[in-house]
């Protein structure tokens, strides 16, 4: 969401990877290595191409026998890593109440090992065994994905909250002197702002943001957009807003053991690959009027 309000304003391309790559170099720029200094120059880049997910990179850096570890944090080789597992696992946990969803698939780790392609190269491989596991991994997200983070109520509060947002700075309203929209610029500023911005500026004296108050009043009494209807897709158009105001485009992964997965057996040998196909998306878009002047009252 934060994304999305970042590219109304001038920068239309920012990823949030950039600014987690830019607070990587202020922290180690706080720490006196300069007897190591080629080392920790190589030691920042491959932080950073880690986050990045910078295969281009990491090969330069790392040894053939090394290569598994660009798998761990961002994997674009077969999509099995932290970055999806973590939140997962934290969604499941707060969400268990709400979303029926069981974290045993996770005992999939367990049987990983570091297998050798035929040039030599290592991945992280998964037992066979495992791959109904992998599968449950797989559904999980695509549940917490259809049930949770692009439910239509969810995706209206986004779109509201990326509202308020873009009215607040349009309206004046800053941190320490900068602008929402260009706070990724600014990492002392980035790191400040969090969940009770939409307070903060409730709380901002400034008369021009009267608008963009009422704009949070009507959201906290979930008085939202108006003749809301979904519809599914045949075109392959991206995640996000779609050509005009009041129409959201969400592609959607459905379940299936990932394409480029290296499994392996029991016995000793290189791994193979017997899913090498793309998983199939479901594109669906929301559309909604966009003026909330006289927005009736959505209960949920």
């Amino acid at each position: 969401m934060w994304e999305r309000f970042v590219h109304t304003g001038r920068d239309k391309t920012w990823k949030h990877e950039e600014t987690s790559c830019v607070l990587v170099e202020r922290i180690f720029q706080r720490i006196s290595l300069s007897e190591c200094s080629k080392e920790h120059i190589r030691g920042v880049l491959l932080i950073k191409s880690f986050i990045l997910g910078d295969e281009a990179t990491l090969r330069k850096l790392l040894p053939k026998e090394d290569l598994f570890l660009a798998e761990i944090v961002s994997n674009p080789f077969c999509e099995v890593d932290v970055d999806k597992w973590d939140y997962i696992a934290r969604d499941t946990f707060y969400l268990k109440h709400a979303i029926d969803i069981s974290q045993d698939f996770f005992k999939f780790f367990k049987g990983a090992k570091i297998s050798m392609d035929k040039e030599g190269i290592s991945h992280i491989s998964y037992h066979m065994d495992d791959l109904s596991n992998i599968l449950r991994l797989f559904e999980a997200r695509s549940k917490l994905h259809r049930e949770v983070y692009q439910c239509q109520f969810v995706a209206m509060i986004e779109a509201y909250v990326s509202e308020v947002l873009a009215s607040a700075d349009a309206n004046g309203f800053t941190v320490n002197g900068v602008k929402l929209s260009e706070a990724h610029l600014h990492p002392e500023i980035y790191i400040l702002v969090d969940d009770s911005i939409l307070r903060v500026i409730q709380l901002d004296g400034n008369p021009r943001l009267r608008a963009t108050k009422d704009k949070i009043a009507r959201l906290q009494e979930r008085k939202l957009y108006r003749e809301m209807k979904e519809e599914i897709s045949t075109n392959g158009v991206p995640n996000g807003h779609g050509e005009f105001s009041g129409q959201i485009v969400q592609r959607i992964d459905l379940p299936r053991i990932p394409k480029n997965l290296p499994v392996h057996t029991d016995n000793p040998g290189d791994f193979f690959q017997p899913f090498l196909w793309e998983r199939p998306i479901m594109t669906k878009i929301i559309k909604y009027k966009a003026d909330v002047a006289d927005a009736e009252t959505t209960d949920h």
